[in-house]
């Protein structure tokens, strides 16, 4: 068995907002493939406080998302530590706060692997943009690897 199991592979966007849901579309693509019984999958718009809960049992969580701070169809995957000093709120919870939150009510936290994916548009729209789309591909296999480390 891998040392990082089981493991769990987070997909966040907004599928409405064009490239914003590319973390959930990627998500759900590499969902219905073939994969060990100890590898989830979870799409969702937003990290909830109660997502913590997912992450007590998880050896390695895997977040996929857009990010405005990458160039546009450009992959980057890194790992991802606690942020303990964040503030929680209710309706921002980032990757980073639900490992400290995780770390704080369980006394430990799974290795965490962050993938962006840099955005062209947010437009209204179900549909990634052509760059996004071109490379798509390229983000699952990243995710792919992430999850087999």
């Amino acid at each position: 068995m891998p040392p990082f199991s089981p493991v769990l592979v987070i997909g966040l966007g907004n599928a409405l907002r064009g490239d914003d849901g590319v973390g959930i579309r990627v998500v759900e693509t590499l969902a219905g493939e073939p994969w060990p019984t100890d590898v989830s999958f979870l799409p969702t718009p937003q990290l909830l406080i109660e997502h913590v809960d997912l992450l007590r049992d998880a050896g390695h969580v895997v977040f996929v998302d857009a990010a405005v701070d990458v160039p546009p169809a450009v992959v980057v995957a890194s790992s991802l530590e606690p942020h303990a000093t964040a503030a929680v709120s209710f309706h921002d919870v980032t990757p980073a706060t639900l490992l400290a939150l995780c770390q704080a009510m369980f006394g430990r936290f799974p290795r965490a692997t962050l993938v962006k994916i840099g955005v062209e548009s947010v437009e209204t729209s179900t549909a990634l943009s052509p760059s996004l789309e071109a490379a798509f591909d390229s983000y699952c296999t990243v995710v792919r690897a992430a999850v087999r480390v």
